[in-house]
């Protein structure tokens, strides 16, 4: 069944008569797809292996459409416009799932799938189980119809001839809505009744406190099972007991006859093939591409990050923040060798000034050195003091520029041999000459 609000929307649109929506309806041989105003049958969708199809169908809002199968206990996810399998949404046995009865959409964007006598829910953007949100308050005999009232709250219809109401947000059992023979079907109309189809082969309706208002509609020869009101305001009801969809008149109730023939039909939805979007356009809807704006038809994805190949940086790491760390760190290492391998940042005598900068480029390893990289010696040494001016100029120079103004103590003048320049040499710690 469609979600409750897409329902409600559609019938009134359908009634009016401006929307085109084929009739799809799930069967073991397949999703069969019939035009909405002849029946006639337009196309039968691909079936995974080991596959039946035998349950649910639904569309989510992005387009796609979900049919849940009951051989496998998975939710397989299809291209609507093609027919074509995009992949399983919910995997086999997911949350220790065992089969798969319907299945729809809530209000909170999360997939509902009947099992048994639960409401299993999977996350609605990933298939991930999340939790059974629900399960038959009372016998714990098998339910069907997944629907949200407009209330908001879930309804289920069980075997022990029970509508049961959920609530919608903490999935807590509220009460019995109505009693009727094994409903099957549930349906909450535009025009305020909610129709109920059950196993006696009826359709009863109820207002919206679940007074009973009538019988609407009889006469199948077997179970009423999955409905749905199609484009043309009529009731078509599946049959699985003679192999129909009756068509049923939406305003009297009064049975038009059968308007297709199908093998062991199960559940149906009127859609309006709607392309998914493809932002890429390579054939994969974005709900299910793993590269959503780089063309990747194969889906290829060789680390198993769920990022294709054709989009991931790193297509064989899984870990990309990690990849990305060790690249970065990778990249650093080479801008170190080729900072240290640049001649304008070269220093031979590690004294902390680059040789095209450094005045004293041979310092001696560990000599302390002055802002021009020239320790006390290569200081002193190279002030020529063979002069008067020279000698004055070594004894007032300072080295750092630290000492007392006027009496610096860095420098002295060595005297030479007769005849021999004198020299401005450093001081020692003992006073030097």
């Amino acid at each position: 069944m469609r979600n409750l609000i897409t329902v409600i929307g559609s019938i009134s649109l359908l009634v009016g008569g401006s929307a085109q929506a084929d009739l799809l309806v799930t069967s073991p041989g397949g999703v069969h797809q019939f035009d909405e105003q002849t029946g006639a049958l337009l196309d039968i969708w691909e079936v995974p292996v080991g596959a039946n199809l035998v349950g649910g169908i639904t569309v989510g809002s992005d387009g796609i459409v979900y049919v849940g199968d009951g051989a496998t206990a998975s939710v397989i996810r299809y291209n609507g416009e093609t027919g074509a399998i995009i992949d399983t949404f919910v995997e086999s046995g997911s949350g220790g799932m065992l089969g798969v009865k319907d299945l729809n959409f809530g209000p909170d964007g999360n997939l509902y799938v009947s099992v048994d006598s639960s409401i299993y829910r999977f996350d609605g953007s990933t298939g991930d189980f999340i939790d059974i949100f629900a399960s038959n308050p009372e016998t714990g005999s098998a339910c069907y119809p997944v629907v949200f009232g407009p209330d908001g709250d879930l309804y289920t219809g069980c075997r022990d001839s029970k509508v049961y109401r959920f609530d919608g947000t903490t999935g807590n059992f509220i009460d019995v809505f109505v009693e009727t023979y094994e409903p099957r079907e549930i349906i909450f109309h535009s025009d305020g009744l909610v129709y109920v189809t059950s196993k006696g082969g009826n359709v009863k309706r109820f207002d919206s406190s679940g007074n009973l208002v009538d019988e609407f509609a009889t006469g199948f020869g077997g179970t009423a099972g999955d409905s749905q009101f199609g484009p043309n305001g009529n009731l078509f009801i599946r049959s699985r007991d003679n192999d129909y969809i009756f068509e049923v008149d939406g305003e009297t109730g009064a049975l038009i006859g059968p308007f297709v023939t199908l093998d062991t039909p199960y559940y149906l939805i009127f859609w309006e093939p709607i392309p998914p979007e493809d932002s890429d356009e390579d054939g994969i809807p974005d709900a299910a591409d793993n590269c959503q704006e780089t063309p990747n038809p194969s889906q290829d994805d060789l680390d198993g990050d769920d990022i294709g190949d054709a989009c991931d940086p790193f297509p064989d790491n899984p870990n990309n923040s990690l990849a990305q760390c060790e690249e970065d760190l990778g990249h650093s290492l080479d801008d170190l060798n080729i900072c240290l391998a640049n001649p304008f940042l070269a220093d031979l005598d590690s004294d902390g000034q680059p040789d095209p900068i450094d005045t004293c480029p041979a310092t001696l390893t560990g000599d302390p050195v002055d802002q021009a990289g020239c320790s006390l010696d290569q200081f002193c040494i190279s002030i020529d003091a063979s002069t008067k001016a020279g000698a004055k100029i070594c004894k007032m120079s300072d080295w750092r520029n630290d000492e007392p103004v006027g009496n610096p103590e860095d420098c002295s003048v060595q005297k030479q041999g007769r005849g021999q320049p004198s020299l401005c040499v450093a001081n020692l710690p003992n006073g030097g000459l």
